[in-house]
């Protein structure tokens, strides 16, 4: 004798669970811009004006960075890069020139103190996920 059942939600409920991939790459990356946003604003900010004239090109390298979101299986890459020729020896972790040194942040300095609150963008896009795949709004 045939038996059938039939569970309520499961048609919507799978539909979900093969849109997360796509939902997971667009969320990570919006975080991801996000992040970069933050990163950017916090690079370009310069120190207190000293006795060597400023051309503002370092600043503006951020602002202009281009950005580069690659999706893997498992993980992402997001990153910016400042072409500015002299930008290693102002701001560049190991390369930073020593008149730069203690004065001027190094991208891994940026990295390092806006990191949580990179974590918390990347934590509330996750949390938006589950919601909107539990059906919430």
């Amino acid at each position: 004798m045939p038996y059938s059942a039939e569970i309520v939600g499961l048609p919507a409920l799978l539909g979900d669970f093969a849109a997360i991939p796509g939902e997971l790459d667009a969320i990570l990356e919006l975080s991801a811009t996000d992040a970069i946003n933050l990163l950017r604003i916090n690079l370009a900010t310069y120190p207190a004006p000293r006795s060597y004239p400023r051309t503002g090109n370092l600043a503006s390298g951020w602002h202009d960075a281009e950005q580069l979101w690659v999706s893997h299986s498992f993980a992402f890459d997001a990153s910016i890069t400042n072409y500015t020729e002299y930008g290693p020896y102002v701001q560049g972790p190991g390369s930073q020139a020593p008149i730069h040194q203690g004065y001027w942040r190094t991208t891994q300095d940026v990295l390092t103190a806006q990191e949580p609150y990179a974590i918390v963008m990347f934590a509330a896009a996750l949390i938006q996920l589950v919601d909107k795949l539990g059906g919430g709004k």
